[in-house]
């Protein structure tokens, strides 16, 4: 008796078990379902009345936008037929992404990670450049996907020359006043454009008598 007892405690045990499982199982199915058409029907539908089953997590558009991870915005709509209380109706209407950086900067902009006194600094060693920064007038959308970038328009660069090559040496101080034996010195105007300016020294013509 008492193995008969246990030999149906035990079966009785084991279909506990299995409709634990096969319950467990049924509910994960539908959720994956659900998920996978609420995904589907967010990112292929467009101004489409869409019927959202209510969960837990989804109560309203805002949710399903959510849950959905779809940029697009979610408004209530009228589904065409009588409502079913355990959905909710929401239509995908698109965004406005506005203008990007090359939209804004022209074929020239790009993002680039430093800043626009960073960018100056890092080519103007040996570049002539002008260095425009555009990063305000990008919308919002694309700042969001660069954040941490900057849109910057880097003017055309022109290769900065050497003083022997623009005018004949540097002095320390100014040109002017300036003496080597026969000759008298006129300043460059654009010494600190030089690829070897230092400060304090100017480039200078000679511009009296011969060598």
């Amino acid at each position: 008796m008492k193995k008969k007892k246990k030999a149906y405690f035990s079966k009785t045990f084991i279909y506990l078990v299995l409709l634990i499982a096969t319950v467990a199982g049924f509910f994960l199915m539908v959720n994956y379902a659900t998920n996978q058409k609420l995904s589907m029907n967010s990112e292929a539908s467009f101004n489409k009345c869409q019927a959202f089953r209510k969960t837990k997590k989804i109560n309203n558009c805002q949710d399903v936008k959510k849950q959905s991870k779809d940029i697009r915005n979610f408004i209530l709509c009228e589904p065409g037929k009588e409502r079913d209380p355990k959905y909710i109706y929401c239509q995908a209407v698109n965004i406005d992404k506005g203008k990007d950086c090359r939209q804004v900067g022209g074929s020239g902009a790009d993002w680039y990670s430093y800043t626009k006194e960073k960018a100056q600094e890092k080519w103007s060693k040996n570049y002539l450049v002008s260095v425009t920064d555009y990063t305000n007038f990008v919308s919002k959308y694309y700042r969001d996907q660069h954040k941490g970038k900057n849109c910057l328009s880097l003017g055309k660069m022109m290769k900065k020359q050497t003083c022997a090559q623009v005018a004949d040496e540097w002095v320390n101080g100014t040109c002017a006043g300036q003496k080597n034996g026969k000759f008298t010195y006129t300043r460059y105007s654009y010494s600190y454009q030089l690829s070897d300016y230092k400060e304090g020294k100017e480039c200078c013509y000679k511009t009296i008598g011969m060598e």
